[in-house]
């Protein structure tokens, strides 16, 4: 098991959510960018893994677009939202709380902030995501960029 998945069962306790996931970049280095679930803990089968999303498709394309979080309730109520939203129809998602994976260097005044990934965790009964829950894991992208850069999936990157 890597270092990656091992923090993200930690994470799905705390967060008590039914899924949490990372979705990264897969496509070669000079092909247009596929973002795909390639980590998670809790998922209900396999189906998350065949999802193949383009920048602003998906919640995890909208996040990596915009480089903001992005929180979606009553998921399973709008048929427009399961069918732009992947993740949702497979993991039968009600609820979810996606943020934006920065390079650590981006922080760095003057260069512009690169998305290396999405972190998002999913519950599948609805619920209302705080301020302060948004700040707090948008604070853990931190941790999972630390992740992927120290070579955790670097293929990926």
């Amino acid at each position: 098991m890597t270092a990656i998945n091992t923090w993200l069962k930690k994470e799905k306790k705390l967060w008590n959510c039914d899924f949490i996931g990372v979705a990264v970049n897969v496509a070669e280095p000079l092909a247009a960018k596929e973002i795909r679930w390639r980590y998670t803990a809790g998922p209900e089968d396999l189906a998350h893994q065949k999802i193949r999303l383009r920048i602003g498709r998906g919640i995890a394309g909208l996040v990596w677009k915009t480089a903001r979080p992005q929180s979606e309730q009553h998921l399973q109520e709008q048929p427009e939202k399961l069918m732009a939203y992947p993740i949702s129809r497979t993991e039968k998602l009600d609820a979810a709380l996606a943020v934006p994976v920065l390079r650590p260097s981006a922080s760095r005044e003057g260069q512009p902030q690169e998305v290396i990934g999405v972190l998002m965790v999913g519950y599948r009964q609805n619920r209302f995501f705080s301020p302060e829950e948004v700040a707090q894991l948008s604070q853990q992208a931190i941790a999972v960029a630390e992740l992927l850069q120290g070579g955790v999936g670097h293929e990926s990157i």
